[in-house]
């Protein structure tokens, strides 16, 4: 097996949505998992038609959030060109690769485990991965001592509180599951 492009592993579970839609915490979202903290963020941006952004933008304010994403489209007019989400997913990555540095001997790491990690920051952000310790410092240990990859495959998984219940619960399972796979793949 290959290590998939970090494009191939990543865009699927993000989705490659090219119009405005609200995430499950009500921010508005676009591309490939493009958080827009505002009306000027999503300005600098290549929407087709342009005109039709400032209309779409206070759409979603009336709209409910974390609505499965097709929900949102026939509310939306203006669209991002999918070279423009592939340009911009790679910048982003880029940018989150130089934020992993410090925490990970990155230039060590085995394809897979790089994959891997920037799922889980881009997903996270790096401040959440930041806190996976024992992930960390099995990633560490897994340099010298590769046995280590299945203990990093055994603490990758993502979780998040119900706000209904309290319980922790999977965020994505077959992410999760995707993610913990490329560790098991360093190891031997």
């Amino acid at each position: 097996m290959t290590v998939p492009s970090q494009w191939d592993f990543t865009a699927p579970f993000e989705g490659v949505v090219p119009h405005l839609y609200l995430d499950t915490a009500g921010l508005v979202t676009a591309g490939v998992g493009f958080m827009l903290p505002d009306l000027a963020s999503a300005r600098r941006m290549p929407w087709v038609p342009s005109r039709d952004l400032d209309l779409d933008w206070r759409t979603m304010e009336h709209l409910e959030p974390g609505k499965p994403v097709a929900f949102y489209r026939p509310h939306t007019r203006a669209r991002l060109p999918e070279p423009y989400m592939r340009a911009e997913f790679a910048v982003r990555m880029n940018a989150l690769e130089r934020q992993l540095w410090p925490l990970f001997p990155w230039l060590q790491l085995p394809p897979a485990a790089r994959v891997a990690l920037l799922d889980m920051g881009y997903n996270l952000g790096p401040g959440r991965l930041a806190k996976f310790a024992r992930l960390r410092a099995e990633v560490a240990l897994a340099v010298n001592e590769p046995r280590h990859w299945r203990g990093a495959a055994a603490e990758c998984t993502r979780t998040a509180i119900n706000a209904k219940t309290g319980q922790r619960v999977e965020v994505n399972p077959a992410r999760n599951e995707a993610t913990r796979q490329l560790f098991l793949k360093c190891a031997p």
